[in-house]
């Protein structure tokens, strides 16, 4: 019987020491585990940080490139509005060069009009006047065969001609003459004048035409430019939007990079809280060990007085059955 009850008082002991063995060996499993893990998590966190630092890297560039950019496109605009001015400008240049040029060929016209009329103003005159000089010379010639016609009378007397008619007739010739002569001359002046005219509206003409050609070169030059400055504004602005949306992706990955370095850290304070506690559980086994040793004291301490007991009772009926 004390050898039932021995032996039931070691029967929890001997539970707890091999619970106790057991625990301890998926203890440092499962610590072991769990270190692994922290070493991977570690690892991972080196890696995570990595990747953020290049991902706020690729942040920072993309802020470089989109103020670039913006700067680039703002310059292209101000050459764009640049280029549009100096378009406006020649293109008012063209249309007032325009103006010029019709202006200048109406006066060429003019002068040239003007000119021809001095020329048969010139050619009428220079045939009045030929024909004023052929009646002075008719009248000259009649004067002189007048003053020819000379005869002396039967008593000797030299009779000279009437050659007063004669004598008129060539001073009226002479002075119509003189006046075809000044008529010539005047009109002469008159044509020379519209020529000059005429040579004066012919250069003012080409003048015009000239700065026209000069106009309308600089207006193609001017479109040019502003097809260039355009060009520039939209490679530009595909710029701008290229460096935006390549900022965006790395804001994105740098997002998702602390993200996933809060997990990391989430998951690294986790795994040592695990640790903790698989390290917590050992104490209490051992505490429960510490009861169950002092539980099995107390039973064998209580076995000891129950065997005491006993033995005075077998020692009271031996003294009894005397």
């Amino acid at each position: 019987m004390m050898e039932d009850l021995d032996h039931e008082i070691r029967r929890p002991y001997n539970q707890i020491v091999s619970l106790q063995a057991s625990e301890a060996k998926a203890h440092l499993a499962l610590r072991s585990t769990f270190e692994n893990l922290a070493a991977v998590i570690a690892g991972l966190s080196g890696d995570v940080a990595l990747l953020v630092q290049e991902a706020r890297a690729g942040v920072d560039r993309g802020n470089r490139d989109i103020a670039r950019s913006d700067e680039a496109v703002n310059g292209f605009r101000r050459g764009l509005d640049f280029s549009r001015g100096v378009l406006a400008r020649a293109v008012g240049a063209v249309s007032q060069c325009t103006v010029e040029l019709n202006a200048a060929r109406a006066e060429r016209n003019h002068a040239e009009v003007a000119y021809d009329a001095a020329q048969g103003q010139y050619r009428a005159a220079q045939a009045a006047y030929d024909r004023a000089s052929d009646a002075l010379r008719r009248a000259e010639s009649a004067l002189s065969s007048c003053r020819a016609q000379i005869r002396t009378d039967s008593e000797g007397n030299t009779i000279y001609p009437n050659c007063s008619w004669e004598a008129g007739a060539v001073s009226r010739a002479s002075g119509e003459c003189a006046a075809a002569r000044n008529a010539c001359d005047a009109a002469f002046a008159r044509m020379q004048l519209a020529q000059d005219r005429l040579v004066q509206a012919r250069a003012h003409e080409q003048r015009c035409l000239n700065r026209l050609e000069v106009a309308e070169q600089a207006r193609g030059e001017a479109v040019q430019s502003e097809q260039i400055a355009l060009g520039g504004l939209r490679e530009g602005e595909q710029a701008a939007t290229a460096a935006r949306k390549a900022h965006h992706l790395a804001s994105s990955r740098l997002s998702h990079a602390r993200m996933a370095d809060e997990a990391i850290e989430t998951a690294r304070v986790g795994m040592a809280a695990a640790i903790a506690d698989i390290d917590a559980v050992k104490p209490m086994v051992s505490d429960l060990k510490a009861l169950c040793e002092k539980a099995g004291d107390i039973l064998r301490a209580a076995q000891r007085g129950l065997v005491e007991r006993i033995e005075i009772l077998r020692a009271f009926d031996r003294g009894a059955g005397l």
